[in-house]
């Protein structure tokens, strides 16, 4: 008998009608249900149909094992047997000498139900270590020569640096008879023959109360200086500069002009040729008629 595909196809619209009318949650139960249906089918197929043969089991550290499966219907066990313990037995033959040669006898055989190892006995070398003799090098102190130590004794040049040329200072007034209110030029030369020299620390006083003094630049300070020093070498300076001065009134005036030639780099024990000088005239100045 021949189905109508008409029919057929009618009833499938029926079918899908019907289950799209059910409600969702209906919908989604039943095809939970049948998934599950489908998951436990597969599992009873796989194990009445499973592998029979024997599987490996690693023990230990690399160590296979064969295990013992038996599957039945009903259930399926898996047995491990046990693995049986390994004894070692090491025993120690002594060994005898005879004339000049040594002969070592080791027994060898099975003791009880494990296996029995023997080794031969080890003589054991004993190294006493060797230790170096340890040497102790003191570093020779640093020769006593521009030092500032102690232990070098009193200070003293070596060599002599020889006398010390003194500074010299020469003042020139312009004009020379000057009257109350003009203005008096004091051209100052300066010269020491064995030291650098400028207007560091200079003093001048015009007589009337009145000074004109340079800033001072201080030597440094130092440690005090031991044993044999060598002297610094001579060098000659010059120096030259004009100051201008007004008196007020008529009278006779002392002028001083101190200078001093000292080393701003230099300690002043260190300075051997440092000088200092002061230079005074008298300066007349007349009053007019």
């Amino acid at each position: 008998m021949s189905t109508n595909p008409d029919q057929e196809a009618s009833q499938l619209r029926r079918l899908q009608d019907w289950w799209l009318a059910l409600p969702l949650s209906y919908r989604v139960n039943a095809l939970l249900y049948f998934l599950g249906g489908c998951a436990l089918l597969f599992l009873v197929t796989t194990l009445f149909t499973g592998d029979d043969e024997p599987r490996q089991i690693q023990v230990g550290a690399g160590a296979t094992v064969p295990a013992s499966t038996t599957t039945s219907r009903a259930s399926l066990t898996t047995t491990v047997p046990p693995t049986a313990p390994t004894t070692v037995t090491t025993t120690a033959t002594p060994s005898s000498t005879t004339g000049g040669g040594s002969v070592t006898t080791a027994p060898s055989g099975a003791r009880g139900g494990g296996d029995t190892t023997t080794t031969p006995p080890t003589q054991a070398t004993t190294t006493a270590p060797t230790t170096a003799p340890t040497t102790t090098t003191t570093a020779a102190p640093p020769p006593c020569r521009n030092s500032f130590e102690p232990r070098c004794g009193d200070f003293t040049w070596d060599p002599s640096p020889g006398a010390n040329e003194p500074l010299t200072i020469n003042a020139v007034p312009r004009p020379a008879n000057p009257r109350p209110g003009d203005i008096v030029t004091f051209d100052i030369t300066v010269a020491d023959p064995d030291h650098l020299l400028n207007d560091n620390c200079a003093e001048v006083s015009f007589g009337d109360g009145a000074t004109l003094n340079a800033a001072c630049i201080p030597q440094p300070t130092c440690p005090a200086v031991y044993g044999p020093w060598t002297p610094p070498s001579r060098q000659p300076g010059n120096f030259t500069k004009s100051y201008t001065h007004i008196y007020q009134g008529a009278g006779q005036f002392v002028v001083r002009f101190t200078f001093r030639s000292w080393s701003t780099d230099r300690c002043p024990g260190l300075d051997p040729y440092a000088s200092e000088r002061t230079a005074q005239l008298v300066l007349t100045v007349a009053s007019g008629t």
